[in-house]
């Protein structure tokens, strides 16, 4: 039976299937200090443990053991909270701990909130500036410049008065010609890898290289034409053993084996290949 490490506390877990007294919520440990990751994860872990020990406040407890458990009665949320989540109310327990004037949970949430979109309003992306709207609801107000002067503020009308119109332009800071160079390098780059992995196809003892080249296949198999080779190969297929963890296919496995026995090539060499 598990029970809450907080005073005044009585939820614990149930003790038979029977026992009526017994809590549903949840029971969470008291975090321990992570030392295996980052100097800041081991501030920050630190720091939790500490203040979950000062806020549950028992003198009898001891400071070094771990099997304290503290029940999901005394967080906002109902359980902790992540815990490089410094700013979050559950970081450490918060209500019912059986001394001082309870907590107010709301504004422990709301604060939390505000925080949460501080930090969205921080990092939110720049807004276009809008066109001004030529509404013709609101007429334009003339400033009171204690002179009883009725004429208009004319600046106020002239800013207002491409109605409708939003400039769409972007502006880059490189030329026709240099954006012409860059493609003309990227084509230039695409025929290159492609030329490369032509190239390499043709030195990779593979199924398309031995097609391609029937004089290789004769010296390294010893078949002599790809066809025969293929027959073999599905002849032997069912008998391959063959999982995730092979790096070949079953074909060059095959390959590997006849080239071995033909050539008495050196493992050493195969497995350069």
């Amino acid at each position: 039976m598990v029970n809450c490490a907080v005073f005044g506390c009585y939820n614990h877990s149930k003790k038979k299937p029977g026992d009526e007294n017994a809590s549903d919520v949840g029971f969470f440990s008291i975090p321990k200090v992570i030392v295996n990751q980052c100097k800041r994860t081991k501030d920050v872990t630190q720091r939790r443990r500490a203040e979950w020990l000062r806020r549950i406040n028992r003198k009898d407890l001891d400071g070094s053991a771990t099997h304290y458990r503290v029940c999901g009665k005394h967080f906002i949320s109902g359980r902790p909270s992540y815990a490089m989540a410094e700013a979050d109310p559950d970081w450490a327990p918060s209500l019912h701990l059986g001394y001082g004037n309870p907590r107010d949970s709301g504004s422990s949430a709301s604060r939390h909130t505000r925080h949460l979109k501080r930090l969205q309003k921080k990092h939110k992306p720049f807004q276009p500036l809008q066109a001004c709207s030529d509404d013709d609801s609101i007429p334009p107000t003339p400033l009171d410049c204690g002179d009883n002067s009725e004429e208009p503020v004319m600046a106020i009308q002239e800013e207002c008065s491409i109605s409708g119109r939003t400039d769409f332009g972007q502006t880059t800071e490189l030329t026709m010609l240099q954006i012409k160079l860059l493609e003309e390098e990227n084509n230039r780059l695409i025929s290159e890898l492609v030329d490369t992995k032509g190239q390499l196809r043709t030195r990779i003892l593979s199924e398309e290289c031995l097609k391609e080249k029937p004089d290789m296949l004769q010296f390294y198999t010893g078949m002599p034409n790809f066809n025969l080779l293929w027959a073999l190969f599905l002849v032997l297929e069912r008998g391959i053993s063959h999982t995730s963890l092979n790096c070949l296919t079953k074909f060059q496995e095959m390959l590997v084996f006849l080239i071995c026995l033909r050539l008495n090539v050196p493992l050493q060499d195969l497995a350069y290949r």
